[in-house]
């Protein structure tokens, strides 16, 4: 028997001992006996246990993948990358740039396309090394890369973090994944896996610097330029000449003082600026006054204040939403006034708070307009701890002056003295207060572009809208006094639909009220008109196909729609079934392919 032994690209025979042949053959059988004994525990079993290595065994040198004892197979061509979208990475002052990759399940042997991710560790380990290859190409080392995984069933998306590409390792990326998929032990290649791509190209430090190819970026970190921060009473160019000026003197005690943000140096010469200019950013109090709305570069008039916000504070330039919860340092602490003229005090009996005058102390009794509860009755003041509390959170008889209010069982306790757990919630009652809706996008620029919404009542009636507009239109008629304390439901919700929602909203200057899950959004609530936009998934988490069979229903059945061939010049389209490029066939199930197809 013959030992090769490599040394240096040379290879040196060694003719071994009768001893030392014996020796080798046992050796080589234990080798034999543990490797197929290893090799017989699935992936996971072993990745959970320890293999010996410090990281876990990367593909094989032939680009190949072994999956349950079969011949490698070559996933070069599965990886599909398209390029999304750029923008401006505020955070970063760079630019980002998304990447979005699919697995082309064609290109996939149909053995590996039905093994589940958790069993295939070295077809994940093979994929991520190529999608790794092809994305940091043309990368420097400087640059932040995320990768962000998802899946149907998969109830979030699984994201690394922002990871230098020098230190990007194909484990780094397979890490997350794998802890993941431990608790989705069913998912395939087939369940339409895709992969969102996120890089960031940050400027580093050279000899010489280049020019000024983008001036939302690169006036950021030219020395050339000083920045001038933004702020809410746009006096940028005041600041401006304020400090073009004090360069000009070479003043450095100016500099240096309206560069310190602890200061209002800079604020304050601002406005006297405007004032020595004769512009006024801000008139005196006047008892008369105009107000105007500018919403899109155009000039509404507000004929009232209190009717657009309900209650607003003029000295203080804030909306609120009860009158007794805004604090103004202009007016009176107990009636509220910003006239209350000091005199004769007196103490009102029942809410134990001390008036300025008999004028301060019939205000804060009287319930003038539309107003049934005075102030008196709202609040009431503790003669011991001297705490002013609200009636609504707290009543005069159940006040404790070391008291807290337990959030669980909602009592006034002493925290030391009390312990409580979570309270029973009582069932919510039937409604038919629901509509149900769903959009469809042009997806043909990159960005996903609502021109098709509807939406159905509980009763079963519809309400179409059509064309580029279709997703304010929709919302301008869901958010309506008509559809208060509604529930809007759609499947998808939190990653779909509820971004067209929220960006809608904030764009219309509304504050809703969200819970989200990293980035998707569970809950969208708007607060005024108590609507809610909740997710279907979360109460059925499977695909709209896959509905009809869970409910043993044969007669309905969802279809095949040319997701791709919904762009702005086939609107008015009438003919044949497109291609059948435009369904994605790639992105379906085995399943649901061979059904399509």
């Amino acid at each position: 028997m013959k030992l090769r032994i490599q040394r240096n690209g040379s290879e040196e025979e060694m003719m071994t001992s009768l001893a030392g042949n014996l020796a080798f053959c046992v050796w080589q059988q234990v080798l034999s006996d543990a490797s197929q004994l290893f090799l017989n525990y699935s992936p996971p079993f072993y990745y959970q246990v320890g293999n010996g290595f410090a990281d876990q065994p990367g593909p094989s040198s032939d680009g190949g993948v072994l999956v349950e004892g079969n011949a490698p197979e070559n996933l070069e061509n599965a990886v599909i990358i398209d390029e999304g979208n750029r923008r401006i990475n505020r955070r970063y002052n760079a630019e980002e740039v998304t990447f979005q990759a699919r697995i082309d399940t064609q290109q996939i042997p149909p053995r590996l396309r039905m093994t589940p991710l958790v069993a295939a560790v070295e077809a994940v380990h093979q994929l991520i090394s190529i999608l790794i290859l092809r994305c940091t190409r043309n990368l420097r080392p400087t640059d932040l890369i995320r990768f962000c995984f998802d899946a149907i069933d998969l109830d979030r998306p699984v994201s690394t973090t922002l990871i230098l590409v020098s230190k990007l390792t194909v484990e780094s990326v397979v890490a997350p994944i794998m802890r993941v998929l431990q608790s989705y032990k069913h998912l395939k290649l087939e369940h339409g896996v895709t992969v969102d791509v996120i890089i960031i190209h940050r400027d580093v430090g050279a000899g010489r610097g280049r020019k000024v190819f983008n001036i939302d970026i690169d006036r950021l970190s030219k020395r050339s330029i000083l920045h001038i921060e933004p702020d809410e009473l746009r006096q940028c160019c005041a600041k401006a000449i304020l400090y073009a000026l004090a360069h000009l003197e070479n003043d450095r005690a100016s500099i240096n003082a309206m560069r310190d943000k602890r200061r209002l140096t800079l604020l304050n010469r601002a406005k006297t600026l405007h004032n020595d200019a004769g512009v006024a950013y801000k008139g005196e109090n006047r008892s008369r006054r105009i107000n105007l709305y500018l919403y899109n570069d155009h000039y509404d008039v507000i004929k009232s204040l209190k009717g657009f916000y309900d209650h607003y504070c003029e000295s203080c330039d804030k909306p609120h939403g009860r009158i007794e919860d805004h604090r103004c340092p202009n007016a009176c602490h107990v009636c509220l006034r910003m006239d209350c003229m000091p005199g004769e005090m007196k103490r009102s009996g029942e809410c134990d708070r001390l008036c300025q005058s008999e004028e301060c102390f019939l205000s804060h009794k009287a319930t003038p307009g539309r107003r049934k509860v005075s102030l008196c009755d709202k609040m009431y003041q503790c003669r011991r701890c001297g705490k002013v509390i609200l009636c609504r959170y707290c009543p005069k008889e159940s006040h404790q002056c070391v008291a807290t209010k337990c959030p669980s069982c909602k009592y006034y306790v002493l925290a030391t003295d009390h312990y409580c757990f979570l309270q029973t919630v009582a069932p919510k009652a039937h409604s038919d207060r629901l509509i149900f809706f769903d959009f469809e996008t042009d997806q043909s620029s990159g960005i996903n572009d609502v021109n098709f919404a509807i939406a159905q009542y509980f009763s079963g009636e519809e309400f179409v809208f059509k064309g580029y507009n279709s997703c304010q239109n929709f919302c301008s008629w869901l958010f309506s006094p008509v559809h208060k304390n509604f529930t809007a439901i759609a499947h998808n919700m939190k990653g779909f639909h509820g971004q067209f929602i929220m960006a809608w909203m904030l764009q219309q200057g509304v504050a809703p009220g969200v819970i989200p899950n990293g980035s998707k959004l569970m809950l969208i609530t708007h607060t005024a008109l108590n609507i809610k936009i909740i997710d279907s998934f979360n109460f059925l988490p499977m695909a709209l196909s896959k509905l009809p069979s869970c409910f043993g229903l044969s007669e309905i059945k969802k279809g095949f729609f040319p997701h791709l061939f919904n762009i702005r010049d086939n609107q008015q389209f009438v003919g044949p079934f497109p291609d059948v490029k435009y369904f994605s066939p790639d992105q379906m199930s085995s399943k649901a392919r061979i059904e399509f197809l």
